[in-house]
């Protein structure tokens, strides 16, 4: 995310992550090793030794994830697997602790 939002992730994915690890339909959620996007290939071979280790019913991206359709196309080697693409996106109330509004209220009090 640094590489193309600078100043961002102000949440590290460790906190990200163990927000939605509280989610009561949650069961186990991890972070995918960074792997350049010029290297499609590798993403894939995870993402396939992942599903194959964890065996899960549901594998769950958020709309904006990197190459779609190719963790689409891995899914095809685990037809017991749901595959969800969910959009990005987070309740009303919410909204005061978004990282643009972290980001404007720090620069507010600069």
């Amino acid at each position: 995310v640094e590489e193309y939002k600078k100043g961002r992730p102000i949440m590290n994915e460790h906190i990200r992550l163990k927000m939605v690890s509280y989610l009561k339909s949650v069961d186990y959620c991890y972070l995918q090793p960074y792997v350049p996007s010029k290297n499609l290939k590798e993403l894939l071979k995870m993402v396939h030794i992942e599903l194959k280790q964890l065996k899960p019913d549901v594998y769950v991206v958020n709309d904006d994830a990197f190459d779609i359709k190719g963790r689409k196309e891995a899914l095809k080697r685990h037809p017991n697997v749901i595959f969800r693409v969910l959009k990005r996106w987070a309740p009303k109330n919410f909204d005061s602790i978004s990282t643009t509004k972290i980001i404007e209220r720090i620069q507010k009090v600069k």
